[in-house]
């Protein structure tokens, strides 16, 4: 009986100990990560040497991986890539998301040339001649399109709303980017919007049903000031500027304003690029 006893003592204690081992492995607190983790790897794209493609090359287990690509776009995932535009010298930066907490580093990326990239858009630059590359789509009176030296401008407002438009002959399969840059001194209870869409503007007949891909609403926070800058950037309502489309065919390149006012001086729009990025 007692040597029973003197082994049930013993399986109960090395029991114990199993079980705190096994309870203080579970309250170890997550690895920290530091910079040293946050590693990544760039290389230029075989086919456009404007485009970079980037990779988490660390070892820590992440939940999340940002890139914030110092041009005012950003990315999410351990694997993206980024087209840049202008040429230059671009502060890349990653920032990893763990059990343990977060971490980033950041690189330099040099772009050599500008793209070389044909605009589709006949007119972008809004020169003296290139109005005629563009159609007026007559919505609602209260706004007004006027072609500048370099800028068109839409200005007014009492809820009329009007756009600008012109067909594009695209190919199925094919990634194509778009923008623009608008500024304006602020408007109030308005939208400026851009769309691209097989649908065919009506005059007389709003253009909707079609998602919104990039846009200025003050309804949502923007355009409510003063701007100047890329629509992509300002953007609130829409957030892409790249597109693909199922099949070839005319599209149709649409951009509709309109609400409360536009502002003082209006929102003006120029450089409108829209090009093929592979």
């Amino acid at each position: 009986m007692e040597k029973i006893s003197l082994t049930s003592i013993k399986v109960l204690f090395i029991s114990v100990l199993f079980l705190f081992s096994n309870c203080k492995k579970k309250e170890e607190p997550a690895q920290v990560p530091s910079a040293s983790d946050a590693v990544f790897s760039h290389s230029v794209d075989k086919n456009n040497p404007n485009i970079i493609n980037f990779k988490y090359d660390g070892k820590m287990p992440v939940w999340y991986v940002h890139w914030d690509m110092g041009s005012g776009a950003f990315a999410e995932g351990a694997n993206t890539s980024k087209f840049f535009i202008k040429k230059g010298v671009y502060k890349v930066r990653m920032k990893i998301f763990t059990t343990g907490g977060t971490a980033e580093s950041t690189q330099e990326v040099t772009i050599e040339e500008d793209f070389k990239g044909e605009n589709l858009l006949q007119g972008g630059e809004m020169k003296p001649g290139d109005a005629a590359s563009w159609t007026i789509l007559d919505i609602g009176s209260g706004v007004n399109w006027t072609f500048n030296n370099g800028s068109v401008t839409a200005t007014g407002g009492n809820f009329g709303h009007q756009g600008i438009y012109q067909a594009i002959n695209v190919e199925a399969g094919k990634t194509y980017k778009f923008d623009a840059r608008v500024f304006g001194s602020g408007a109030n209870d308005s939208w400026f919007e851009l769309y691209i869409n097989e649908k065919a503007p009506v005059a007389g007949q709003d253009y909707s049903g079609v998602p919104v891909l990039l846009g200025l609403n003050t309804w949502s926070g923007c355009g409510k000031s003063a701007f100047d800058d890329k629509l992509s950037v300002l953007s609130c309502n829409g957030s892409n500027n790249e597109i693909q489309f199922n099949k070839s065919g005319t599209v149709y390149f649409v951009i509709k304003t309109g609400g409360s006012s536009l502002g003082t001086t209006g929102i003006s729009l120029t450089d409108v690029e829209f090009y093929a990025i592979n």
